[in-house]
């Protein structure tokens, strides 16, 4: 019986630890997002930069774009418009930056300038095949 037990907490253990790592390597892959219609243009105002802190190369990310209008706290970016890929390679060390259009908004800002702009990665896909969803990193304990 305490055999049973030792070899439960091992392998508790090791899957732990495999979540802790893929958590650190998408973790790894920051983004960032800001409306700048100068650096990018009045068609595609949203700057976004991902920078990949990780030892892989980057193939794909998948991000969700969040708009609020200044001072308050529902997202007015309408759900289905709001996620996008990228499929721009983005090798180890790197930064990329696109520029992309802002989403189909429920509610019109009085500003695109003041308002709050947030993005999420929910998938990070590397060259070697392996791919990180934000659901493979939940902890529900």
């Amino acid at each position: 019986m305490a055999a049973i037990v030792v070899i439960g907490l091992c392998a508790f253990g090791y899957f732990e630890n495999k979540k802790i790592e893929k958590k650190n390597m998408f973790n790894a892959v920051e983004t960032s997002i800001k409306y700048d219609p100068y650096k990018c243009s009045p068609e595609y105002p949203l700057l976004i930069s991902i920078k990949n802190g990780t030892n892989k190369t980057v193939h794909k990310v998948t991000l969700n774009i969040s708009v609020f209008k200044s001072g308050y706290s529902e997202n007015i970016a309408d759900k289905v418009y709001s996620y996008f890929e990228t499929d721009k390679i983005t090798e180890k060390g790197e930064v990329s930056v696109m520029c992309y259009n802002i989403p189909k908004l429920k509610k019109l800002p009085l500003s695109y300038y003041l308002s709050v702009y947030k993005i999420e990665k929910s998938e990070v896909s590397f060259s070697d095949g392996t791919s990180i969803h934000m659901s493979d990193i939940r902890t529900w304990w």
